[in-house]
C-alpha cells in the first residue's frame, strides 16, 4: 500500500513538473500572428477625417481638406509631397513602428499610425482628429 501511495506521488509530481515547464515555456501557446510589415510609401488620398474627442470640433478647414482632392505621396527617400489643386507643399517624414513624425519647416509634429490594411491607414494627430487615407496607386 505504502508503494502504491509513492508511485502516485512521483507521478503527480512528474506530471506537475511537466505542466508547469510546458505552460511557462509558452510551449503549448499557438504562436501569435507576425505582423505583416506593411509600406506607406506611395500615393495615398483621403478617405475620412474625423474627430475622436468631439465631432464637432472640427474646423472648416478640415472640412475643405476633406472635400478637395488632396493627395498624399510618401516616397522612399523620406520625402511627403502634399498636393491639392491649387497648391503642392513637400515635407519630410519619418515612420517609426506606430508612430509618424512629419517635419515641416522646423517644426516636427507626431501622430499615431494605425495600419487598418495595406491599403487603409489612420493617422492621429494630438488633438485626436483621425485623418484615414487610401491607398490609390502601386505600392
Amino acid at each position: 500500500m505504502k508503494t502504491k501511495i509513492i508511485v502516485a506521488l512521483v507521478v503527480a509530481a512528474a506530471l506537475c513538473t511537466i505542466v508547469y515547464v510546458v505552460v511557462s515555456n509558452g510551449i503549448c501557446n499557438p504562436p501569435l500572428p507576425h505582423k505583416k510589415d506593411v509600406n506607406i510609401v506611395g500615393a495615398w488620398k483621403i478617405d475620412s477625417i474625423y474627430n475622436n474627442k468631439d465631432s464637432g470640433s472640427l474646423s472648416l478647414l478640415v472640412y475643405a481638406l476633406a472635400d478637395s482632392n488632396t493627395m498624399f505621396q510618401f516616397n522612399a527617400d523620406s520625402t511627403l509631397q502634399i498636393s491639392s489643386p491649387t497648391t503642392t507643399e513637400m515635407q519630410y517624414y519619418v515612420l517609426n513602428k506606430d508612430s509618424l513624425i512629419i517635419k515641416q519647416d522646423s517644426t516636427l509634429e507626431t501622430s499615431i499610425v494605425t495600419f487598418q490594411s495595406d491599403s487603409l491607414v489612420s493617422i492621429t494627430n494630438k488633438d485626436s482628429t483621425v485623418l484615414v487615407l487610401k491607398r490609390t496607386g502601386v505600392k
